[in-house]
């Protein structure tokens, strides 16, 4: 049974902390996901992660899935209607007192299962905190990292944003996709060791990069199955069960 923390009442919470002490906390983003793609696409990625991140482990690890952060840091892709962003400092201060809560009343243990790229240094400070000053059990992955491989064997690059990989993958995951406006209009600049960041449209005026319309259920469905197995092994590695 995976354990919900937002359909559960009060004595529920208090019967489930006999049977688990570790909560994943999904966060998102509400922006822009090219034409093809819903705002809420890295909310629900990381919600639909997390869910079958708990089914798979059941029998062996009790998990609790708290509700997803919807809002993250997208002040890059604020060109396209209907983004919100919010700060790094607001978004590591949510993270913390959404996690000290929980600790309160009893959970131990917390993995922060992040859906988009842009919060991903508010969430590693996020953790510093909990862990260096509460003495709180906290860890952050960013999903997609996990199967960088896979997506770059399936499509000759890793994902990036609203993409092929991006778009197979919501289509595994059952989310809203308007197949007919899949289509990608740039790609991002060679990597290199001097961090800057960009607005999106100076890469795309689709909101999408790479080649979407290449995108398949089937490779989508390979990718997450991928991505949770070893989400799995590495949740056992920290809990040792």
């Amino acid at each position: 049974m995976v354990f919900l923390l937002g359909k559960l009442s009060w004595p529920e919470v208090a019967e489930i902390l006999e049977k688990t002490d570790f909560v994943i906390i999904p966060v998102g983003s509400l922006e822009q996901h090219g034409r093809h793609l819903p705002l809420d696409n890295d909310t629900h990625t990381a919600f639909e992660v997390s869910v079958r991140l708990a089914k798979h482990l059941e029998g062996r690890l009790n998990i609790l899935v708290a509700p997803p952060i919807p809002y993250g840091v997208s002040g890059h892709h604020m060109d396209f209607p209907g983004t919100v962003t919010i700060g790094s400092e607001t978004l590591t201060k949510i993270i913390v007192e959404v996690c000290l809560s929980l600790h309160k009343h009893g959970f131990k243990r917390f993995l922060i299962l992040n859906g988009h790229g842009g919060n991903t240094c508010a969430l590693r400070l996020a953790v510093r905190k909990l862990v260096l000053e509460h003495g709180v059990e906290a860890y952050a992955v960013n999903w997609w990292e996990t199967v960088k491989d896979v997506v770059t064997e399936i499509y000759g690059v890793p994902i990036t944003h609203a993409d092929e990989g991006e778009t197979a993958v919501a289509y595994a995951l059952n989310q809203r996709v308007v197949a007919e406006e899949a289509r990608g209009s740039g790609t991002y600049g060679k990597k290199t060791q001097v961090y800057t960041v960009k607005p999106m449209k100076e890469y795309t005026s689709t909101g999408s990069l790479g080649h979407p319309e290449k995108a398949t259920k089937k490779h989508g469905e390979k990718i997450v199955s991928i991505a949770v197995e070893r989400l799995a092994q590495e949740l056992i590695k920290i809990t040792g069960k």
